[in-house]
């Protein structure tokens, strides 16, 4: 067996303020001295993976995360108020990070956005940085899709919610972090507008999960994150623990497939 190109690959799914629980998940794997060294994330994903394979730390990103004024990344207005856009983002990004390239990053970054002129998924890894990481969060209806090179883009979860496949042929373990399991909704929780939108907005990519899980050595999936609000920021610190706890449960099992890995 060949041996791979990078120790460890970690793909990052979208879910809105549910990705918090991601930065949980990269403080228990740099805790445990299993550092990913090739990041992909999709939507809110393709946010935490770009900071941390800047060089930001979980706390730094937490920090980024929880300032008051990010808001109004998180606290789009519904189509009938007008569509958003996430300029702000941009500006937040440029702000923490202030390198606008992908080669300036400290680690491999890979984001996803979808086409919607093509209708095919796309990896962007090189160039321009924060107008793709813009357009993998741009979800339908809400935010305006994004103009990259004359074609429109959108949320990458829309066509693979969690990019594990663009790091299976180069990593010996590859770990997913997926923060929009599908589980029953009741009908007292599809009551209104927002609840019955928010339901929507997980079906699509909870379905293209189940179809990418397979490019995982270890998938975790953080307990009972389904029952935070999607643009809500206010459980932030539950979600990060979230994503730790559910981490370090799989740490001795990642130990033990590094321990196979070619020499």
């Amino acid at each position: 067996m060949q041996k791979s190109k990078y120790r460890i690959g970690l793909a990052l799914s979208g879910g809105s303020t549910r990705g918090v629980a991601h930065v949980g998940v990269l403080q228990a794997l740099i805790d445990n001295d299993l550092q990913p060294e090739v990041v992909s994330g999709t939507s809110a994903g393709s946010i935490i993976g770009t900071l941390y394979a800047a060089g930001k730390s979980p706390s730094e990103i937490m920090d980024f995360i929880k300032g008051s004024s990010l808001l109004r990344v998180f606290r789009p207005r519904l189509p009938f108020n007008g569509i958003s856009d996430l300029s702000y983002l941009r500006e937040r990004l440029n702000a923490f990070i202030g390198n606008d390239s992908f080669e300036g990053l400290q680690i491999p970054m890979y984001v996803i956005a979808t086409n919607l002129n093509t209708g095919e998924e796309v990896r962007f890894f090189k160039g321009d940085l924060y107008q793709k990481v813009v357009a993998s969060c741009s979800v339908p209806l809400v935010f305006k899709p994004v103009e990259i090179g004359g074609n429109l883009y959108a949320d990458g979860g829309i066509m693979n919610n969690l990019p594990a496949d663009c790091l299976r042929q180069q990593c010996d373990v590859v770990i997913g972090s997926n923060v929009v399991p599908l589980g029953f909704s009741p009908n007292r929780s599809l009551t209104s507008l927002w609840s019955v939108a928010q339901r929507i907005f997980e079906l699509a990519p909870s379905v293209n999960v189940r179809n990418s899980a397979h490019n995982c050595d270890v998938l975790i999936q953080p307990q009972e994150v389904s029952r935070y609000n999607f643009f809500s920021l206010k459980n932030a610190d539950q979600l990060f623990t979230k994503g730790y706890d559910a981490t370090m449960q799989h740490v001795p099992y990642i130990r033990q497939l590094l321990k196979n890995r070619p020499v």
